[in-house]
């Protein structure tokens, strides 16, 4: 069986349970960590095309963001952008903003990820492989 192209929301083989799946994303509320990156804004325009209610969160891109908040709005998307730092716990209130903003939350992505301080795999220093960690195993906790 050769590769074939597919839209970015074909996941499954069995397109009765694809449809399934996607068909029951109407009106539900979503939150997508780490939302300006390739996946993450993959995720924002799936779940928009679905007529979900989107959570943008970012840390630094303000600017692809707003971008993403501005091409689902005009569709008639519900969206928000919140900004955190998921590292500091003093930001971890993203999850509370986006409830009292959309009265609850049925789906939480936790997209956010990679690796910090990042040159060469064999010259990430101990601090630096600490904070990638807490990034991607401690933060979505």
């Amino acid at each position: 069986m050769g590769l074939r192209k597919v839209k970015p929301h074909t996941v499954f083989r069995d397109h009765k349970l694809n449809h399934q799946i996607i068909s029951g994303l109407k009106e539900k509320k979503v939150l997508i960590t780490g939302a300006t990156g390739g996946i993450g804004s993959s995720l924002v325009r799936m779940f928009a095309n679905e007529g979900a209610t989107i959570g943008i969160h970012y840390h630094q891109n303000q600017k692809q963001a707003k971008s993403l908040l501005h091409d689902i709005e005009k569709d008639g998307v519900k969206a928000k952008c919140f900004q955190a730092d998921l590292l500091s716990t003093n930001e971890l209130s993203l999850v509370q903003e986006f409830i009292e903003r959309f009265g609850g939350i049925d789906i939480l992505i936790n997209n956010a990820g990679g690796i910090l301080g990042f040159k060469d795999f064999l010259e990430l220093d101990e601090s630096a492989w600490a904070e990638t960690h807490r990034l991607n195993v401690q933060a979505p906790f």
